[in-house]
């Protein structure tokens, strides 16, 4: 008996949307995953606060097929971005959701100055292991 509830459990383990993702981490600094990551990124925020910008990572946990990314763009010489330039208020921060297609990172959705947590709608689409303890 004792055999058939641990087959049980592990079934409904199995089943589970954050196991069915698979592992989900944070690429290190550098990593050839975590550039495409942000190069995905880039483009949007580009087009928002201009084409000097890098990105401070606060926050990005990558699965198999998606991942999210909480950043503060600024400027290449480390100068903070200011949302008054967009119409925003604060410090410049933004979200991403993406997904992997055709081995390529592709942003789902992009949000700068956001005052809530949006990326949580998006349960129904991303595996909430990869959203984050937000949702």
């Amino acid at each position: 008996m004792r055999k058939v509830i641990a087959a049980f459990c592990l079934v409904l383990v199995s089943a589970c949307p954050a196991h069915a993702q698979g592992s989900v981490h944070t690429p290190p600094p550098g990593s050839a995953e975590r550039k495409a990551v942000l190069d995905a990124i880039r483009p949007n925020a580009q087009k928002q606060f201009g084409r000097d910008v890098v990105f401070v990572v606060k926050s990005m946990r990558v699965g198999p097929t998606h991942a999210f990314a909480s950043v503060e763009p600024v400027r290449a010489n480390g100068a903070k971005i200011r949302m008054q330039l967009v119409g925003g208020m604060g410090d410049a921060y933004a979200q991403a959701v993406l997904e992997k297609r055709a081995g390529r990172w592709t942003v789902l959705r992009y949000v700068a100055g956001a005052s809530d947590v949006w990326w949580c709608e998006m349960q129904d689409e991303v595996p909430v292991a990869v959203l984050g303890t937000f949702c």
